[in-house]
């Protein structure tokens, strides 16, 4: 039973400060990269073939609810949250990820509203 609604995931991709597309993350994984066969294809030569992914996994804390991270796939060039080179992040909302020349930035709507504390019963 998933008790912690899931909120609504989305990368959106900017260029130039300039709104291109948003994806939703509705799937375990979203590829991103320079090759056609990828979810997200950014048309940038400082891109790698298949750059990047986003993958939802299971929370080690929260039974029935996904946490997002961003995986670099080893690419040439890098990926960046925030100014920060990763190789895998978790992801968190107002994260600005970039990768080439492109910059996405990452948002979550509903979901966790607010932090809500379970306290088993106690038997004296």
């Amino acid at each position: 039973m998933n008790l912690i609604p899931e909120p609504r995931r989305s990368l959106v991709v900017r260029l130039a400060e300039v709104t291109v597309r948003e994806y939703p993350l509705e799937n375990m994984r979203l590829t991103i990269g320079r090759r056609s066969d990828n979810q997200l294809q950014l048309d940038d030569s400082a891109v790698s073939g298949v750059h990047a992914e986003v993958i939802l996994e299971q929370s080690p804390f929260l039974e029935g609810y996904r946490e997002p991270y961003l995986i670099d796939l080893g690419s040439t060039n890098g990926t960046t949250v925030n100014g920060s080179r990763i190789d895998r992040y978790r992801l968190i909302p107002g994260d600005r990820i970039r990768i080439g020349a492109h910059e996405m930035l990452y948002q979550e709507e509903g979901g966790m509203d607010q932090t809500v504390i379970l306290i088993p019963d106690v038997e004296d």
